[in-house]
């Protein structure tokens, strides 16, 4: 199975969970979607890298992750402040947790169009 089609998969399970997690009303139901999103969110994490190497090769794959991770250090930093922003507006997380849950599916849709680029140019 391509690497996409499993990160595929893997970012769209995570949108139901995020659904649930907007919508949680007791402690339980909280830990118990926060868990199956942390699952999902683990699948993720392993397979990001490994697109990118399919994608681009393994010549220039650490600059490829770190640029990469500046995205995800991006959004640690703005998420929880639109979060909290929503919530003060609105007196819930329903609407953040809904427009991270579209953000994930339209990630999960996008990833299953990547495809490879042409191979690297062999050194000289």
């Amino acid at each position: 199975m391509p690497v996409r089609t499993l990160l595929g998969l893997a970012l769209l399970l995570q949108v139901p969970a995020l659904l649930l997690l907007g919508r949680a009303t007791d402690i339980g139901t909280f830990y118990l979607v926060g868990a199956l999103y942390t699952l999902f969110y683990g699948a993720v994490m392993p397979l990001v890298p490994a697109q990118a190497a399919v994608n681009f090769g393994g010549k220039a794959i650490g600059a490829i992750f770190g640029a990469i991770n500046v995205a995800y250090i991006i959004g640690t930093i703005i998420g929880p402040l639109a979060a909290g922003a929503l919530f003060d507006i609105s007196g819930n997380y329903l609407g953040f947790f809904t427009a991270a849950a579209v953000a994930l599916a339209l990630a999960a849709l996008l990833s299953l169009r990547l495809r490879r680029t042409p191979k690297e140019a062999p050194s000289p």
